[in-house]
């Protein structure tokens, strides 16, 4: 067999650069020859690039300034007390009824209890003190009180329902630190309202007693830590069974009925006695009616601050290491939201 006589037609060979090849819809397109193509497929196909390793900021970096130690410290804890106070007092004065009704209440506390030691007689002197004072005393305190726990509680059952208490938890506030600020302007009202509520019933009903402010104040401190301790119990409940109002109101009632809120304590059955003993409230009324009423009475004085201080030594650290492990077990099981 020969070969083909026939001229060969150069046309139908185009080289890789002809026009021809990189025709597309919208015209022409810059050609690209086979090294340059192969070489952009590799490209493409190579693996991603590993991101850059973060650099750890130096000490004097701008926004390492506040470390944890800073953010935890005094000044810190402070300007935040500060903070919610100044929100709170906002709040108070944008709805102004609240303390036309606070000015009431107390108002007429004082009638009521006015009236109410009429009736019973004065030959009826507990602790050798006029039994309205008796009242007002031991129903002011018990209420600041029991008021200054249930704070506690408000403040959890108010983050439940608003869905903020797991952002709040997850501050670099300590959690106990947290709630105890959340509590604070409470506690700052109550304290206000208390003592103009019993310093006006002692100007009115018994002007002439001699209060030794100093074991008062005492008396008034330790009661504050265990209405704390008592709190943070409360709290923790809250948030590991959602129970925790009804545990608050069982110990409400034991101290309304055994803690010698409306009566004294000699007046219970020998065994209710014995369990009255064992309420830190009923030292707290008793310490603070001798301060004010029995300021020379320093042996028995001594004996209700000592029982205080024992509650408070005892009762603070469990209560702070209860909330504590309740609030890590909440978020362990992602149920720190459910109410």
């Amino acid at each position: 067999m020969g070969s083909d006589p026939r001229p060969r037609d150069d046309r139908n060979e185009h080289p890789d650069r002809d026009p021809q090849l990189c025709r597309s819809r919208r015209g022409l397109r810059p050609c690209r020859s086979l090294a340059e193509r192969f070489a952009n497929c590799d490209i493409q196909n190579a693996p991603p690039e590993r991101p850059p390793t973060p650099r750890v900021l130096p000490d004097f970096d701008r926004r390492a300034r506040f470390d944890r130690l800073e953010r935890r410290g005094p000044g810190m804890i402070f300007a935040k007390a500060a903070a919610v106070l100044k929100k709170d007092i906002l709040t108070s004065v944008r709805y102004r009824s609240g303390f036309f009704l606070k000015l009431v209440s107390p108002a007429l506390q004082l009638a009521t209890f006015y009236y109410l030691a009429r009736a019973v007689g004065p030959q009826f002197r507990p602790d050798g003190m006029p039994y309205v004072v008796f009242l007002i005393v031991g129903t002011g305190f018990y209420t600041f009180l029991v008021a200054g726990i249930h704070s506690f509680l408000q403040t959890i059952q108010d983050s439940q329902q608003t869905g903020t208490l797991e952002v709040l938890m997850t501050t670099s506030t300590p959690t106990t630190t947290l709630l105890l600020l959340s509590a604070l302007s409470s506690f700052a009202g109550n304290l206000l309202q208390f003592v103009v509520y019993v310093g006006s019933g002692i100007l009115l009903f018994a002007p002439a007693v001699n209060i030794s402010v100093s074991a008062a104040a005492a008396v008034l401190v330790l009661s504050l830590l265990v209405a704390i301790a008592f709190g943070l119990f409360a709290a923790g409940l809250q948030v590991s069974i959602h129970k925790g109002s009804a545990v608050l109101w069982l110990l409400g009632s034991c101290a309304w009925l055994m803690a010698g809120t409306l009566f004294p304590v000699a007046a219970l059955p020998r065994p209710v006695r014995f369990l009255s003993a064992l309420l830190p409230f009923t030292h707290s009324l008793a310490g603070l009616r001798i301060a004010i009423f029995q300021a020379d009475n320093s042996a028995a004085l001594f004996r209700e601050l000592e029982s205080l201080f024992l509650f408070s030594s005892v009762l603070l650290p469990l209560a702070i290491f209860f909330f504590s492990w309740t609030v890590r077990r909440a978020r362990q099981c992602g149920s720190l939201s459910f109410y």
